[in-house]
């Protein structure tokens, strides 16, 4: 029994010794995981003519964003309002963290617009599983971040719809001018 707990002493000690914190979320001066590391604007890509939200980056890989997103009637047709949730990877860097990175990313994002005309259940007249919800739309994209010191963000993104890579399926065809869009988008980071 002697030996035993010796050994055991001897096992533990150094473990203890060489134990540290292990952070799996890093975040910036602050401690809470509810405080966003930035905050965003973004112009087109599904997101709306001009949409602002915030972001939660980890480990310097993965980003969620939650944005709110506004195109007025002017060019819409009437006003509409949408949410945007992305989720992006971030493939690799080039560069410096402290001073110029650039950084390509791809992710997936859902849009959902709280739109009368739009529908997240069949309507009555249709038979259920018809047609796909229209006011919940989830996207593809893409895009190439420019970051400077650790401050501002700037990205340019391209987006396409699950609606819009049916059809690429069914034609065979892909043309920019008629699939997808293209945004803009800025992240000041905290």
């Amino acid at each position: 029994m002697k030996y035993l707990s010796s050994w055991l002493l001897a096992l533990l000690l150094p473990a203890s010794l060489n134990a540290q914190e292990i952070t799996v979320f890093k975040r910036g001066t602050t401690d809470n995981p509810w405080v966003p590391s930035s905050a965003i604007t973004q112009h087109a890509a599904y997101a709306g003519y001009l949409a602002a939200g915030f972001g939660y980056e980890w480990r310097d890989t993965w980003a969620l964003d939650l944005l709110y997103g506004y195109t007025p009637p002017e060019l819409a047709g009437e006003a509409v309002h949408s949410w945007t949730l992305k989720s992006l990877a971030y493939l690799f860097s080039v560069g410096s963290r402290d001073t110029l990175r650039l950084r390509p990313y791809m992710g997936l994002s859902v849009n959902y617009s709280p739109d009368s005309e739009l529908f997240l259940t069949v309507p009555d007249q249709y038979p259920p599983g018809y047609y796909p919800a229209s006011a919940v739309r989830p996207a593809v994209v893409g895009g190439l971040e420019f970051r400077v010191q650790s401050q501002l963000a700037l990205a340019f993104e391209f987006a396409v719809l699950d609606s819009e890579l049916a059809y690429l399926k069914d034609s065979h065809n892909f043309d920019p001018e008629y699939m997808g869009s293209s945004g803009l988008s800025v992240r000041w980071l905290l």
